[in-house]
């Protein structure tokens, strides 16, 4: 899954994930962003990662 749209570094906001999940977009910079979805669990990840392939819940590998 990826984000319907990624802010520029420094502007947070509300983005809705192609899955139907809002996140609350905390920081961007140019390589990681901070986010937190609608159930509060804040991660942080490599921007690419965030945009190509977001999967914070889906996966249950660990």
């Amino acid at each position: 899954m990826k984000a319907v749209s990624v802010p520029p570094p420094g502007v947070g906001g509300r983005y809705r994930m192609d899955d139907g999940r809002l996140y609350e977009v905390i920081n961007v910079t140019r390589e990681l962003v901070s986010f937190r979805d609608t159930q509060c669990s804040r991660s942080t990840q490599e921007l690419d990662t965030f945009t190509k392939n977001h999967s914070s819940e889906s996966s249950s590998s660990t």
